[in-house]
């Protein structure tokens, strides 16, 4: 199982539905009937939606659709497996590129590994 994580830290709850029912319906358009969770912590101002897409391989998400939600939606993303300590991250307000994280090293998606 391979998790989708959009997350950002608000302090206007006004507008947080109509942000997460968009990115929800977004995100299932290209991966229909995957399971989601949604979770506002208003301690730590912090939203989430997670995404559980059925692969065991990171590299199998779409990162071109999680940089338009990304940038769409002014939120940040991490991809991240079960079964595997390596992930991607994304952040809408940094350079446009994915940082990857396998085995405790860090690599940009431009560069040689």
């Amino acid at each position: 199982m391979t998790t989708v994580k959009f997350y950002i830290f608000i302090d206007d709850y006004s507008n947080y539905e109509t942000m997460t029912n968009n990115i929800v319906e977004r995100f299932q358009m290209d991966y229909p009937e995957t399971e989601f969770n949604i979770d506002l912590n208003e301690d730590e101002e912090l939203l989430s939606i997670t995404f559980n897409v059925d692969t065991e391989n990171i590299e199998d998400i779409d990162t071109f659709l999680c940089e338009e939600i990304c940038q769409e939606h002014e939120v940040y993303c991490k991809i991240s497996s079960e079964n595997s300590e390596d992930t991607k991250n994304y952040y809408f307000d940094e350079e446009e590129e994915w940082i990857y994280k396998k085995n405790e090293k860090i690599h940009c998606q431009n560069q040689k590994k």
